[in-house]
C-alpha cells in the first residue's frame, strides 16, 4: 500500500492526485477522496489488481445503487469485490450481475460467489442463448433489436450485453436473408 504506518491518511490533495495518476476522472477522485472508508476501499481494490477506472465508478455510483433497500450485514471487503471488478471489466460479469453480487456480499450470503463462477461456459451459454432468442424471435411480431436484447438479457443475466446484441444482430440478419430468399 502506499502509506508507511496503518492509520495514516495522507490528505485528500495527495490521494486524488494519486488517482489522477491511476486514470480515475475529476468528480470520481473527488467523490472519493473526500471519503476516508471510501478511499481507503478503493486503494485496496487497486492494490489487488481491480481496475481503477472500473473500480471508481462502481464505489461512487454502482455500489450505492446495488446495496438500495438492502440491510448491510457488514461492510464489502475488498477482497470479495476485486474478482468481480476485474470480471465486469474484462466483460465477463455484466453490470447488473456486479451489482446482484455486491448486494450479496452486503447481507452476507453464503451463495454470493456463485454469482462469479458459472458452470457453464461463455461459449455454451451464448449457444444457450442463441436458442433462446430463436424462441423469441417466433413469439414475437414486432422484432425491435432492443426488445429483443433485453428480454434476452433477462433471461441471462450473465451474458455481456455486447454478445447479446450481436446475437440479435446475427439473428434478424439472418431472418431478413432468409426471407429475401424465400420470396425471390
Amino acid at each position: 500500500m502506499m502509506h508507511a504506518k496503518k492509520g495514516l491518511v495522507p490528505p485528500a490533495a495527495s490521494r486524488r492526485q494519486l488517482y489522477s495518476t491511476w486514470g480515475v476522472e475529476a468528480p470520481l477522485r473527488a467523490a472519493i477522496a473526500k471519503d476516508i472508508p471510501m478511499a481507503e476501499l478503493f486503494e485496496e481494490l487497486v492494490a489487488l489488481g481491480a481496475p481503477p477506472a472500473r473500480s471508481a465508478a462502481f464505489l461512487v455510483s454502482g455500489l450505492q445503487t446495488a446495496l438500495r433497500g438492502v440491510s448491510p450485514l457488514g461492510p464489502i471487503s475488498a477482497e470479495a469485490l476485486a474478482p468481480a471488478l476485474r470480471a465486469a471489466d474484462r466483460g465477463t460479469l455484466t453490470n447488473r450481475a456486479l451489482r446482484l453480487y455486491a448486494a450479496a456480499l452486503s447481507r452476507g450470503d453464503p451463495d454470493a460467489k456463485r454469482l462469479l463462477t458459472d458452470d457453464r461456459s461463455q461459449e455454451e451459454m451464448e449457444t444457450r442463448a442463441a436458442e433462446d432468442l430463436r424462441q423469441l424471435l417466433k413469439q414475437q411480431r414486432k422484432q425491435q433489436p432492443g426488445a429483443l436484447v433485453g428480454a434476452l438479457l433477462s433471461i441471462h443475466p450473465k451474458l455481456c450485453p455486447l454478445n447479446a446484441r450481436r446475437l440479435v444482430e446475427e439473428a434478424l440478419s439472418s431472418q431478413q436473408q432468409h426471407t429475401a430468399a424465400s420470396s425471390s
